[in-house]
């Protein structure tokens, strides 16, 4: 197909999307700027945003713009873009008034598909931003049993910081690594490193010293952090259900799933072979999307 994609949103991401897709389509990536967007939109004929605009009041100008340009529109749902069309009235409004000019709406599982159905948004399942996600080599679990969690500074209460805090103040014999925060008025301990934001590069290396990835937000679009710590065969314990993943959504429930996998020895193989699939599943999903969008 000689599809030509505009891929909208954070560099990293649209950079994975784009390393994988290049092989099919001409693609480039593109910032969040209108401006920016709206420069470009001639070379394209798809525009596909790994954000929500319809939230935001710059979406009154812009997809009004690309559907005179008679541009495909794609937007992909993030977990935050959800959250803000469930509590802000005007963003309520905007989507109301801007959903008809989008043509396909992607999100990353069932559990947000439910969400934005209630919501009046119909959506397909697909992960788009995995795609360009690679499949590491599988390093053995450390000698000490480590936990990793992601724990930004100024969301320290919506990504669980309080029971993140409580493990750590009462679980001293296990170490943790809290990416996303310098620990800056949190708590000081020997068993635990704050690494503040850590480069995606870096990631890597920091997945291979851990045995478990702890995620428990308020609210999440299915995590790439999930998906990228299971295909490093590591063990995670969710707040939202997901094959191969611990199930846990109070701190009496984490403290459970530690505790099992305290004496696993073995990296989590299962997890990894279902999380390899599964990138290829919403790879081929992904290009079916661009396939049949181009065809009408």
């Amino acid at each position: 197909l000689h599809l030509r994609i505009l891929l909208c949103g954070m560099p990293h991401f649209a950079g994975l999307m784009e390393k994988y897709l290049k092989k099919y389509y001409f693609v480039q990536k593109s910032s969040n700027n209108p401006v920016d967007i709206i420069s470009k939109i001639r070379l394209f004929d798809v525009v596909h945003f790994l954000y929500s605009p319809t939230v935001k009041l710059r979406a009154l100008l812009l997809l009004p713009i690309l559907k005179i340009a008679r541009k495909k529109v794609i937007v992909q749902w993030a977990g935050s873009h959800i959250l803000q069309l469930y509590n802000s009235y005007k963003s309520k409004i905007i989507n109301k008034l801007t959903t008809n000019m989008v043509d396909i709406n992607l999100c990353g599982h069932f559990f947000n598909q439910k969400e934005l159905f209630s919501l009046g948004v119909k959506c397909k399942i697909i992960k788009a931003e995995i795609v360009g996600m690679n499949t590491p080599k599988v390093s053995n679990l450390p000698d000490e049993f480590t936990i990793l969690t992601y724990l930004p500074e100024d969301r320290f209460d919506f990504y669980g910081g309080r029971i993140i805090e409580k493990l750590i103040a009462e679980m001293k014999d296990t170490k943790f690594i809290v990416v996303g925060s310098k620990g800056k008025n949190r708590i000081k301990a020997d068993n635990v490193k704050w690494l503040g934001k850590v480069p995606f590069r870096r990631m890597r290396h920091i997945y291979k010293l851990s045995t478990v990835l702890l995620r428990i937000p308020l609210h999440d679009n299915l995590s790439n952090m999930v998906i990228e710590a299971l295909l490093y065969g590591r063990y995670v314990i969710y707040n939202n259900k997901f094959p191969h993943c611990c199930y846990a959504k109070n701190y009496d429930e984490v403290v459970y799933w530690l505790n099992v996998l305290r004496g696993v020895k073995k990296p989590n193989f299962k997890g990894r072979e279902f999380a390899i699939k599964f990138v290829k599943h919403n790879r081929l999903a992904l290009r079916n999307v661009y396939e049949r969008i181009s065809s009408t």
